[in-house]
């Protein structure tokens, strides 16, 4: 996915990366997620034990983590 990006956006993500590390630093906003409930297939959805979460964040925590 980051070899898709160009230089520049590249540049600027670690940029950002090196700052963040060399000041451990980390958004709190980033710590934050949407945590949805999705159905398991072929369960009762009647019931919230057959729900798994899936998590949704913000793409730029993501790619500092895969960095």
């Amino acid at each position: 996915m980051i070899k898709n990006f160009s230089t520049k956006f590249v540049s600027s993500i670690e940029l950002l990366n090196n700052f963040m590390s060399l000041h451990c630093y980390f958004s709190e906003s980033w710590k934050h997620a949407l945590v949805i409930p999705v159905p398991n297939l072929g369960q009762c959805h009647s019931n919230p034990q057959n729900y798994r979460p899936i998590s949704l964040s913000s793409s730029l925590p993501k790619i500092y983590e895969f960095i």
